[in-house]
């Protein structure tokens, strides 16, 4: 799997310890509570909120999240994720290509 300019795949160190924060920090009322998420990827911008997530109950669907707290920070925050976009890998990469054309 190829991706955009500036993400990377994300660790399985980081995966474990990203997964925590996001399953406290999804609740009941979030559309992604009770879905099965496998973060994937992230942004390579100096403590960016941003991860890309797998449905792995589904053949193609994926999530970009934006983070209410810092990736690094070992704090956990109650602020639920924002969900910037949620499609295929191909609007992923659609959904990215048109933000950096617009930079």
């Amino acid at each position: 799997m190829m991706l955009p300019r500036g993400w990377y795949k994300t660790s399985e160190i980081s995966v474990w310890l990203l997964s925590d924060k996001l399953d406290q920090a999804i609740g009941k009322n979030h559309v992604l509570y009770g879905r099965s998420l496998r973060i994937i990827a992230h942004e390579d911008l100096v403590n960016s909120g941003r991860l890309l997530c797998w449905h792995p109950d589904e053949e193609n669907l994926y999530t970009l999240l934006q983070l209410s707290w810092v990736r690094t920070s070992s704090e956990l925050c109650h602020a639920p994720p924002i969900v910037e976009m949620q499609g295929s890998f191909q609007d992923f990469l659609a959904y990215t290509e048109a933000e950096q054309l617009s930079d």
